[in-house]
Order: structure tokens, then sequence, then C-alpha cells
């Protein structure tokens, strides 16, 4: 039910000339020979490494294997199983056996159902050589047993342990999709043996500075804070030091356990790429096999349906020459403005494209412009920490918010309004939204005054600290 851990050999030149490949070097192309390739993408974008088999029927059922609900589904169960814990004796939330026995035998029909399927779609041999497949198994299986043994013990009642709920987490990281659990617990099997070694020199170095400082104060009379005795017991030294010593994170014990979990993956994904290619690659007479444009733009097209004609222009112009780059490509995200002219240019061309107009524009998108409003939020901060009692700070806020509704004007002056409020400008619409609050606030505090403790004032503070949130992105824009 997961990917065997050794990588494969990446498939030497003979790969690419077509060999062990459904179709490879043909020049028509079936809808198997795209489902294929479309699979070897995937599973080289998303890190899976299984070795599946190529046939029509087993691609077929990998598609069916990798789709989101059956994993959706395999997740839900998996939590259910473990969430069986807090029903079952002795319990927080106490169910009769039979409905927390029902219900962990569906989710072991649920996991044999995955597994079966899983089995049927890589080799058999490679299969039963995965031990986490077996894994699955045995712990199906000995959940079985312990449900009928503790079924019986009940059923005559003698007191009994479901000794198998050990055995349920070890699912979570067996299943296909654990997989990252499983590269962190690999990464932390390879840094053990230098972090042991590290442990043991700071052992030793703890045992000899525990006896130096018991040598040198013990005899002395001294005393801590509380009046107890200073470091006259070696052992409690030895406690104290341990508590009070802080350690570092070495990049020397890291590292190489690290690098080389980058190297596997890196391998893996290189190895999917080529797969990929010896599958839609078209051999020419005397010139290297390549893949056309066409069949590759219906690759992406399987692969992520999403894609816009432009971003995939902008992907050939990169994988036209390095094939193997495309999965990585595929995980950047990528925003598509449409550039539109803006309403102003079009009403008033005239006055829109006039001197004053193009070095009102220019000042508003310089540096400076960002800056000067940046300590106007900082002055303003400033005065919300003043005593409002006094007038003058009362009525600053006025002011400030004439400042503010005054740099949004200018802002959607210059910018194309659809642009300035797209999806993906989130501090504008957090601008926006906190400066037309703040004048909501203060027009009510100005003409309603409350009789509770939980003043209208106190509302347009809170509104006006979140202005002052804004300063999150000064720092953010810091290189």
């Amino acid at each position: 039910m997961s990917e065997p851990e050794k990588i494969e050999d990446i498939p030497d030149e003979s790969a690419g000339k077509g060999k062990g490949i459904p179709n490879g070097g043909n020049a028509a192309k079936t809808k198997e020979d795209f489902d294929l390739a479309a699979i070897y993408v995937s599973d080289a974008q998303y890190n899976r490494n299984i070795y599946f088999d190529t046939s029509p029927e087993a691609v077929r059922l990998y598609l069916r294997y990798n789709h989101w609900l059956p994993q959706v589904l395999l997740y839900f169960f998996i939590l259910l199983d473990l969430s069986l814990a807090v029903f079952e004796d002795p319990a927080v939330f106490p169910l009769p056996t039979w409905a927390t026995m029902l219900v962990e035998l569906l989710c072991l029909l649920v996991f044999t159902i995955r597994i079966v399927h899983y089995a049927k779609v890589i080799p058999r041999e490679k299969f039963w050589k995965d031990p986490k497949n077996i894994c699955i198994i045995v712990i199906i299986v000995l959940t079985l047993v312990d449900m009928i043994i503790y079924g019986a013990l009940k059923a005559t009642n003698y007191y009994g342990v479901r000794w198998s709920r050990v055995l349920r987490p070890l699912l979570l990281v067996n299943v296909t999709e654990g997989r990252q659990l499983r590269r962190a617990f690999r990464s932390i099997r390879n840094a053990l043996p230098q972090i042991f070694y590290v442990f043991l020199l700071f052992m030793f170095s703890l045992l000899i500075f525990s006896l130096m400082a018991l040598k040198l104060l013990g005899k002395r009379g001294l005393t801590t804070i509380n009046g107890s005795p200073y470091f006259t017991n070696y052992l409690e030294i030895i406690f104290d030091l341990y508590v009070l010593v802080t350690t570092a994170n070495s990049p020397d014990i890291m590292m190489p356990a690290y690098n080389e979990e980058v190297r596997q993956l890196v391998r893996a994904k290189r190895h999917k790429m080529v797969r990929a290619f010896a599958v839609l690659q078209d051999q020419r007479e005397g010139r290297e096999p390549v893949v056309n444009q066409a069949n590759w733009n219906q690759l992406v097209r399987l692969v992520q349906p999403d894609v816009s004609n432009a971003h995939r222009e902008l992907l050939w112009s990169v994988c036209k020459v390095a094939f193997v780059q495309l999965a990585d490509l595929l995980n950047i995200e990528v925003i598509t403005l449409k550039s539109r002219p803006h309403p102003l240019q079009s009403l008033c061309p005239s006055l829109y494209r006039s001197a004053p107009s193009r070095l009102l524009c220019k000042l508003v998108q310089h540096r400076a412009f960002v800056i000067v409003y940046d300590l106007i939020i900082l002055v303003n901060a400033v005065f919300i920490g003043l005593d409002e009692k006094n007038p003058l700070i009362a009525n600053s806020e006025w002011a400030f918010l004439a400042l503010y509704l005054l740099e949004i004007l200018l802002k959607l002056y210059v910018f194309e309004p659809r642009a300035f409020f797209s999806k993906h400008s989130f501090w504008n619409w957090f601008d926006t939204i906190i400066v037309i609050s703040a004048l909501i606030a203060t027009i009510i505090n100005s003409s309603v005054t409350s009789a509770s403790i939980y003043t209208s004032r106190q509302i347009l503070d809170i509104v006006f600290i979140l202005r002052v949130l804004r300063l999150i992105r000064v720092v953010d824009s810091i290189k």
C-alpha cells in the first residue's frame, strides 16, 4: 500500500529509444500513452515513487488509486480508527463495545479494499517485497484476531485489553499517502548515529565540568537564593548543569542526512520524467528523439487541466529544451494579470494624459509615497496611545482619516480599479476595509455617545490599531 523505499536506477539511453515503454518512439500516440505519460509527470510533480505496472488496465487502476476522493476517504477512516481510543474502555466518552467494534470493522474493510487496489496496480513480486505492505496486512490480521478474542472475553464477562490499539498509528505511517512521515523518520534515523556521538561528548563534558564544580565550589559554604547548599552533591550538580546548559543545532550533524534525502528525491523525480519522455518521444532517423509540441500540450492538459493557454506557452518556452523541469514548473504558482486601460483614460483621455496627471501618477508610484504613508501610520499609532480626552488628540483622527482616504483615492486614480481590487491584492482590500470601517466608526462615535462600558470609542481604537498592522507589510518588504 506504499511505494518501495529503494529508488530504481534511472533508465539509460535505451529507455530513450523506446525499449520497455509501450509505443515508445512511434509517431502515433494513443490515449493510453498520454495517460501513462501524465502519470509519470504527476508522480514526479507530487514526489510519488510507485513502481506500477504499465499495462492499460493497471494504468486505469492507478489513476483511480491516486484520485483525491479515495485518498480523502482513507485519511478519514484512519482518523476515525485512531479516534476510537476516546470511546473505548477506558473511555473519555464511553460507547457500547459493539458500536466501537462495528466502526473498527468498517475501517478495516476500507483498509483491506485499499491495499487490494494497490496490489492490482503494482507487480506482485514488488508488492510482497515491500515490508510496509506486509506490515499493513499483519496489522489488519492481528486487529481482527484481537477483536475476536476481546469480543469473546466480553461475552463471557471476563476482563480483556485491546492490545492491538497500539498498532493503529502504524497504518498512518505505512500507507502510500504517509510518505512524508516516513521521510521524516528516515531523516531522524540517518541523523541519530552522528547525534549520538555528539551526545556522548556532551555528557562527557558535563560530567567533567560537574566534577570540577564540585571540587572548586563544594567546600566554600556557598548557598543558593533559597538557602540550600550550592554544588555540594555530584548528581545534583549534573542535573543543574544539564538543565541550565544550552546547546546549538549544529549544521554539521543535520545537513548530511538532509542532503542525502534531497539527492534521493531529485533522482526519483528525474527518473519519472525520463520515463514520461520515453513514452511520448518521436524517433527521427539520424536525430535525437524529441516530444513535439502537440503531444506536450495534450500532456499538460491531462496533468493540470486548469492551465491557461498563456501559461502553457510559457511552460513550453522552458520545457522545449528541458523536459525534466516540467514537474517543478507545474508546482510554481503563476499569476496572470490582464492589462486594461484606466476608465478615466477612456472617458477623459486628454485630462488623464496631461502633464500634471502623469506627474501625479509618477509620485504615487514612487517608493517615497509608500514611505510617507508608513510614517503617517506610525504617527497615528502614537496618537492612539496618547490621552484621548485631549481635544487635539481626539480631533486628529479626522485628519488621519482624510489622509487615508486620500491615499486610496490617489491609488484608484493611478491604478486600474479591477486590478487594484483583484483577488491577489490582499493589502489593498485590507486598507480599504479598515479605512471605511474607521470612517463609519468615527461618524458614529461623534454623533452617538454610548453609556455602556464598552464604548464606541474603544471600538474605534481597535479599528485604528488594525490600521497599524499595515506596518507588517513594511517589515515584509525589507530585503
